[in-house]
């Protein structure tokens, strides 16, 4: 939970503030004219008998196109299976392509032909029968023993329960995955099945226990079909919703099928010297300081002329300030980072930067998503100044979200960028639902009105309104790490007490560390539902995550991990969210979204503040750089990366 949560962020390091650019204006430029010749030309006679010469156009010698990336860590090991530093995914982006992208808040396909899908009949469901005591795969994918009272997904993807001694029927998912042709590793070896088999063989071998092995361990086979096919098979009753994402990175099966999982953790070239397919390939690595790239000859995009860039050099810049000052100073070409909040302390200097050429910018609604939970199920022993059952009906909450200036909040702490959010999906994800959500525009005078009219009209001395003895007054939880998070949330949390005060509402700040915040029920303040007001953030990076909202979420001594934060439940919601999970069609998909989001904006049982911005920076030089919303890497596409100097 708490990786998801955004919040609970370590201390930075105290890093050297950011020059100032000097901007030099009416800088003189030279102009470069044709001389004429002082000299008459001499004319030569030319034998009519002897033919003329021809001289052939002469070969262009290649452009030299080098950039130097810096990235904040390096990483030990280049092994795709190895506990790798942040840095890792950065630089493997240059030596292997895919063969996904996460982009645009979904998956692309990268090295394979298209996505598998239960439309296209590339995934399916088979029908296999599973008798008491065998292996079976619950509805909540829980890997447990066919016995009485599990319940399980029937052929026709509705829950049953087993009976006593039942042999019962369930699903088992077949999905193929096909390669797109001509993939050659950087050797000139072709890339095929085997090499993705061999990858799934090494890591369902692997024990560290950074590795994620839950499909692995729902996996009855995962085997090369052809040259370019191969084929997952789950265990019974398991339905990956994630089947997707199920083509195992590949790994040279013609220089690793031999060796074992252990053996490629000690391999020093495996390594420090990996080959991958993707555009390009190392050349040198310094440790320590730098690690040098050229391009892949055997790149399968070649022909596209494909890399542009002639060398790339990777510097290892272990301060996120001095790495963007380098940007700035035209010693770096592309600066990343790795934490969300690296460079935001300093953004007043680099927009400066920005405006005059020193670099570009770039920003892009991101998968943080800043919200208010509204205590709508206090917790057991929790009472607020205004009544118990103050958040129980959707009323009160939708006066509050009329009584919060939300695009001020975004001009405070998100330099102007980015758009008020309606639902807890972002306007730019290809599920947000644009038609039929109920908005909340600021309208401090709706929102009294509305107060008004559910009886909070008696306003005491103080400004301050009451209703049959209890005083509309109500404490704001929240978390403030030592980052620009913390200064973030301190700001939007004033801002706020500052606009529900004009509505009559008194609101008392009350900070918590990380773990009394985002712990699990009951010693939490978020998921143990001691609060009126709850500020957190999450992290969305894929598909909209509705169970933050439903029934089955809410954290009890039953279920202490549950995510649902507010108590929120809504049957009409519920239905939705699973039909989402089960959904075969598109339509069907879509459908169930769109009422999800217009049921939560009805009931509002949280209040969307807005999704963080993402920031890039590089060179004003560099050419085809597009920074992701939910691309893990602004390297994603170094392949087309050009230099206009």
């Amino acid at each position: 939970m708490l990786t998801l949560l955004v919040g609970a962020c370590a201390p930075t390091p105290p890093t050297q503030p950011l020059t100032e650019v000097a901007i030099v204006e009416n800088t003189p430029t030279i102009e470069v004219v044709d001389t004429p010749t002082t000299e008459s030309p001499t004319e030569t006679p030319v034998p009519t008998d002897v033919p003329p010469t021809v001289t052939p156009d002469p070969t262009p010698t290649p452009v030299a196109k080098p950039l130097t990336l810096c990235v904040q860590n390096e990483p030990e090991s280049l092994y795709i299976y190895s506990q790798a530093a942040q840095g890792w995914g950065h630089i493997q982006e240059l030596l292997r392509d895919g063969p996904y992208d996460t982009r645009e808040f979904g998956l692309q396909p990268v090295i394979l032909e298209a996505l598998p899908s239960l439309e296209a009949g590339t995934a399916r469901f088979e029908t296999v029968r599973v008798v008491p005591g065998q292996p079976i795969v619950t509805t909540d994918d829980e890997l447990v023993f066919l016995e009485a009272g599990v319940q399980y997904w029937t052929p026709a993807l509705e829950v049953a329960e087993a009976l006593d001694g039942e042999t019962i029927e369930t699903i088992q998912m077949v999905v193929d995955y096909r390669l797109l042709p001509n993939i050659t590793w950087s050797d000139g070896t072709p890339l095929t099945a085997a090499d993705s088999v061999l990858g799934y063989q090494i890591l369902a071998e692997e024990t560290a226990p950074y590795l994620d092995r839950f499909v692995i361990n729902r996996t009855i086979d995962y085997r090369e079909i052809d040259s370019q096919t191969t084929q997952w098979r789950g265990a019974a009753g398991y339905f990956n919703r994630q089947y997707q994402r199920g083509f195992h990175e590949p790994l040279p099966s013609h220089l690793y099928g031999e060796l074992s999982a252990e053996d490629l953790r000690n391999d020093e070239a495996v390594n420090l010297a990996p080959i991958g397919w993707g555009a390009f390939q190392i050349s040198e690595w310094q440790p320590g300081r730098y690690i040098e790239f050229t391009p892949n000859p055997h790149y399968y995009r070649k022909g596209e002329g494909l890399p542009y860039l002639t060398e790339i050099k990777v510097e290892f810049v272990s301060d996120p300030l001095q790495a963007a000052q380098r940007v700035i100073s035209g010693t770096c070409d592309v600066s990343v980072r790795d934490a969300w909040n690296a460079w935001e302390t300093e953004m007043e200097t680099i927009v400066a930067a920005a405006d005059a050429n020193a670099l570009q910018l770039q920003y892009v609604t991101g998968p943080l998503y800043e919200a208010i939970d509204f205590g709508a199920l206090p917790g057991l022993y929790y009472r607020s100044a205004a009544g118990r059952d103050v958040f129980t009906d959707p009323e009160l909450r939708q006066a509050i979200a009329h009584c919060i200036d939300r695009d001020a909040l975004i001009d405070a702490v998100q330099w102007g960028q980015g758009e008020v959010a309606n639902v807890f999906v972002p306007s730019s994800h290809p599920d947000y639902v644009d038609t039929a959500l109920t908005t909340y525009a600021y309208d401090p005078e709706r929102g009294n009105r509305l107060l008004d009219e559910l009886g909070w009209d008696g306003i005491n001395s103080n400004g301050v309104r009451f209703r049959n003895g209890n005083l509309l007054s109500l404490r704001y939880n929240v978390n403030l790490p030592e980052s620009y998070t913390g200064q973030l949330r301190e700001t939007v949390a004033n801002l706020i007490v500052e606009d529900l005060a004009d509505c009559g509402i008194f609101t008392e700040i009350s900070t918590h560390t990380a773990i009394r915040m985002y712990s699990d029920w009951p010693d939490s303040i978020l998921f143990g539902r001691q609060y009126d007001l709850g500020h957190y953030g999450w992290l969305l990076p894929g598909a909209p995550r509705c169970s933050l909202y439903t029934t089955q979420e809410i954290a009890t001594t039953d279920y202490p991990a549950g995510s649902n934060a507010s108590g929120y439940s809504n049957p009409l919601f519920d239905e939705a969210c699973f039909e989402i999970d089960v959904a075969v069609t598109d339509a069907e998909r879509n459908n169930a979204m769109a009422r999800l989001q217009r049921q939560f904006s009805q009931d509002l049982p949280s209040l969307p503040l807005f999704f963080r911005q993402r920031i890039a920076i590089a060179s004003p030089d560099l050419l085809n750089y597009a920074l992701d919303a939910t691309h893990p890497s602004p390297v994603w596409s170094v392949e087309n990366w050009d230099i206009s100097r």
